[in-house]
């Protein structure tokens, strides 16, 4: 019997989409991915990240987990600070 909350009654298994079945794992791979594809969308499609991103030091492919995001905007915020 699906579970009831206060949004109702939680869908069967089977009615839910690929993409809604992923796993924890599955999920971060996914969305590690599409971060990578984003940064290294603008970085070469954007002559404003493009520069933001030189000025800091930073390259997308630096981007190998999504923390190294916050990294990189650390090391912006901190060479600002010199």
């Amino acid at each position: 019997m699906p579970s009831t909350g206060r949004l109702g009654a939680a869908p069967a298994v089977d009615d839910l989409s690929p993409d809604e079945r992923l796993s924890v794992e599955e999920l971060r791979a996914r969305q590690l991915d599409r971060l990578q594809w984003t940064l290294r969308h603008s970085y070469e499609s954007v002559p404003y990240f493009h520069r933001k991103f030189d000025d800091a030091g930073v390259n997308p492919d630096d981007c190998k987990e999504p923390n190294d995001a916050k990294k990189d905007v650390n090391r912006t915020r901190e060479k600002r600070a010199l």
